[in-house]
């Protein structure tokens, strides 16, 4: 593989769901629906998918939420990609060529995030979407 020209970086704090009074429940028919069209061959196999919300107490201020982590893609940009984006190339076509790459956008980042119980649907889609 050709060495990277330059690497490209993107980010958003995301609130995390408070530890204290934290607790998961399943997604909504119309929520997984949503996270399987997103994360297609990336989402999770072989166990239930959970969400998870903050109910409110006193530690978090009756917000459900406590503290800050990242949601970010990255990517480096290759000779290839170079060319893709320098010249006259399709969105379509950058996104295949990141897609093959293993790309991951930050609103996958995000749904992935909730899916381990860190953040939650809402938060992501007013940070990201």
């Amino acid at each position: 593989m050709a060495s990277a020209l330059a690497g490209v970086v993107a980010q958003r704090l995301v609130r995390m769901v408070c530890p204290e009074c934290r607790e998961t429940y399943p997604p909504t028919e119309e929520e997984l629906e949503m996270i399987s069209q997103a994360l297609g061959d990336k989402l999770p196999r072989g166990s239930t998918l959970m969400l998870a919300r903050g109910r409110g107490c006193k530690r978090c201020g009756n917000t459900g939420y406590m503290g800050r982590t990242a949601v970010a893609e990255v990517f480096e940009v290759d000779r290839e990609l170079f060319d893709l984006i320098s010249g006259d190339a399709r969105v379509e076509e950058i996104e295949r060529a990141l897609k093959e790459r293993g790309y991951i956008t930050m609103y996958q980042d995000g749904l992935m995030k909730a899916l381990e119980g860190v953040t939650t649907l809402d938060e992501v889609r007013r940070v990201v979407v």
